[in-house]
């Protein structure tokens, strides 16, 4: 089913969302009627994901660093920060912090956010030079992946960052359609693209992960939200071959990635070695609690 016909480029429209969501039901459907969890309809290639946990604030790079580590100690294999602070000396210095503490075996990633006008959109917009000599810094603290550091359709720019760094670059959540994520892998703008669930859909999200891997990059697809939309993209990173993520956020004491799971009868837990097995049961193999649907 190919949403993305009717959508537009830049907005985060409710019949978006909708059609997705209505396209995730038709999956549930179907999985149910073939008596098979979804990732096993696909193509299972894995029985577990591993998610990471999403930041959603800033706050004192110490702080944040001993949050990193006590989520090291609980079992998380990675963390991802909003480089949002006004200047780059604090954007490194939160990674320099952290990295002293979770180690060398612990994935820190980063999203300027750039490409995004919505709630999370910083307050100081980034520059070519900025973005390359933060990705250069970050880079040279093992940074997994730099994510977003420039305008959406900055094309030949991102190109060009992406040329003069070997650290991951990746984006494309507000990208939409396959012709988008064509375009940005061609030009060589993204190691790693992120569609988003509720925009494009799962059919559309498993179309890009081909041709990502074709051209040899990865996928991560986007939402950390904890409800659906996470399930479903748990059943596709389980049904590509490419390694990847899960994003869910995850932000202690404000947020705990278990909270919005409490609609389901049986949510997904995460097991001391850091990840989600998958769910069995047919379909998306999850049930919303009855008292938790409008009636």
């Amino acid at each position: 089913m190919p949403l993305a016909l009717a959508n537009g480029r830049g907005g985060d429209t409710s019949f978006d969302r909708a059609m997705c969501a209505i396209e995730i039901a038709l999956w549930d459907i179907i999985g149910k009627a073939c008596n098979k969890p979804l990732y096993k309809l696909w193509g299972a290639v894995r029985e577990r994901v591993t998610p990471y946990a999403s930041q959603s604030r800033l706050g004192d790079p110490k702080s944040r660093a001993e949050l990193a580590a006590q989520l090291k100690a609980d079992g998380w294999k990675a963390i991802k920060y909003r480089a949002h602070f006004p200047t780059m000396k604090e954007n490194i210095r939160l990674v320099e912090e952290t990295r002293k503490l979770v180690g060398d075996d612990f994935d820190i990633m980063c999203d300027a956010n750039q490409a995004t006008n919505g709630p999370f959109t910083p307050t100081v917009t980034w520059d070519f030079q900025r973005a390359v000599e933060t990705a250069r810094a970050y880079q040279s603290m093992h940074v997994a992946y730099l994510e977003e550091p420039l305008r959406r359709f900055d094309f030949d720019h991102l190109a060009e960052l992406n040329r003069l760094v070997e650290m991951p670059i990746a984006g494309g959540e507000g990208n939409r359609g396959l012709h988008e994520f064509r375009w940005l892998l061609e030009r060589g703008c993204f190691d790693i693209v992120q569609p988003e669930i509720l925009l494009d859909g799962p059919m559309t999200l498993r179309k890009v992960a081909v041709l990502a891997e074709a051209m040899d990059k990865q996928i991560m697809p986007h939402l950390g939200d904890g409800t659906v939309g996470t399930i479903c993209n748990m059943h596709i990173i389980a049904s590509i071959p490419s390694p990847t993520y899960l994003e869910i956020t995850h932000d202690l004491p404000l947020r705990d990635y278990s909270q919005p799971f409490v609609i389901f009868e049986e949510p997904p837990i995460l097991q001391k070695g850091g990840y989600f097995n998958m769910p069995q049961k047919p379909g998306l193999g999850v049930t919303i609690k009855k008292d938790m649907i409008l009636s």
